[in-house]
């Protein structure tokens, strides 16, 4: 079941031209490379502990940084758990910054296979893989797989690219972070996990390009945001209910939001929402994963 809560918003600032300026290192640090993984010439572990911490590979200085690494999976079939299959990355950003992600791999087109060579992952230091739920398998915040392009990015701003499905953990569990992610200093891990990469020899080295950027609530820069009044709300009432209709009336300056504030583990598969325009069309959303907001 969902509940929406739709929000007019008022304006929004430009974000600064100083957050504006990114700095791109031409090549992850330790300078020279010292080879798979992430220049540091060892494996990167499927744990915490086992990790590679990344966090002192950027200046934390305000701006935008990108890091570019490279990894290699020696994976030679489908876990969820084998170190094989796995490479989590340690950050330990400051208060005030956020994360992104982008995984790429050499998918030549040769195969269905080449779309499912990675997941891509981001979770806290209680990750043990790409799985949303609390099980030995999981504790992410959330994952995405299958990419026509070879590529996807995750950002714990919540803005997602490049994959077919991308899923998110309940936030009923209390380790899960929703999105826009606000780190408040804490350290978070990013995972990349061998999907099929093992199917294709050419699939088991890729490219993870790291964004640091500084955020205020989890938003990129110091932009705000002033909430007005909440002109409808379509609470969890009665439970378990199956469907729900409502109108608004906006007065034609105000823009709109709409906000899934609910969702529980069945909401990806079975639930939807329409919107009726003025004029008629209907705007469909759904099926979406869990935390859902746009």
């Amino acid at each position: 079941m969902i509940a929406s809560v739709m929000v007019p918003f008022a304006d929004i600032s430009s974000e600064p031209p100083e957050m504006m300026e990114e700095r791109v290192a031409l090549e992850a640090p330790p300078i020279p490379c010292l080879g798979n993984d992430a220049c540091r010439g060892t494996d990167a572990g499927n744990t915490y502990a086992t990790s590679i911490d990344i966090s002192t590979d950027f200046d934390w200085n305000g701006v935008n940084e990108t890091n570019t690494y490279w990894g290699s999976m020696t994976a030679t079939g489908y876990s969820s758990t084998l170190d094989s299959n796995n490479d989590m990355f340690l950050i330990d950003a400051p208060a005030g910054y956020g994360v992104m992600a982008t995984i790429s791999w050499n998918g030549t087109g040769a195969g269905t296979y080449d779309n499912y060579g990675y997941r891509l992952a981001m979770g806290g230091s209680s990750m043990l893989g790409y799985g949303t739920g609390a099980y030995s398998y999981g504790y992410a915040w959330a994952y995405m797989y299958y990419s026509t392009a070879y590529e996807m990015t995750m950002s714990t701003s919540g803005e997602n690219s490049g994959a077919n499905y991308m899923y998110t953990a309940s936030p009923t569990y209390t380790w899960a972070e929703s999105f826009p992610a606000d780190l408040q200093g804490e350290p978070m891990m990013i995972l990349a996990n061998c999907y099929y990469c093992y199917y294709y020899a050419n699939n088991l080295e890729y490219q993870l390009d790291i964004t640091v950027f500084p955020a205020d609530g989890g938003l990129p820069g110091d932009a705000t945001q002033d909430v007005t009044n909440v002109i409808l709300d379509m609470p969890d009432e009665p439970f378990s209910w199956s469907y729900q209709t409502d109108s608004f009336t906006l007065d034609g300056t105000n823009s709109v939001n709409v906000e899934i504030t609910s969702c529980d583990s069945w909401c990806s598969s079975e639930s939807s929402m329409d919107i009726t325009l003025p004029d008629g069309t209907v705007d469909s959303t759904g099926y979406w994963a869990s935390g859902y907001t746009g």
